[in-house]
């Protein structure tokens, strides 16, 4: 996936995004849906285009085909957004959760 200039993901539905992030991971600018989770998976780090329109799909594309700074502005944006949903930041999160919850009933 990393010589890929552009991972074009116009999902309808999508649980989580997996493969988006997994692009962003690698650094690939990413061209996806705007709804399901999408939106809120890339925030502004990917483009999102109409998945049901053709027409959305294809100015996307030659947007990010026409536009390098704005490829490699996305990449980068991507990549670092991709950090935030890692194994490692997920463990903390949901440590954070446990112990917030165990030291409530602790309380209790």
């Amino acid at each position: 996936m990393q010589g890929t200039k552009v991972f074009v993901y116009p999902s309808l539905y999508e649980g989580f995004g997996m493969p988006v992030l997994e692009a962003m991971a690698c650094g690939v600018p990413v061209l996806t849906s705007n709804c399901a989770s999408m939106p809120e998976v890339i925030k502004d780090a990917g483009m999102l285009v109409e998945p049901y329109s053709v027409q959305s799909i294809k100015d996307g594309l030659m947007e990010l085909e026409m536009n390098e700074h704005r490829r490699k502005r996305l990449a980068e944006k991507g990549y670092q957004r991709s950090k935030k949903f890692s194994w490692e930041a997920s463990g903390r999160k949901l440590n954070e959760i446990l112990l917030r919850n165990f030291e409530t009933k602790e309380r209790l």
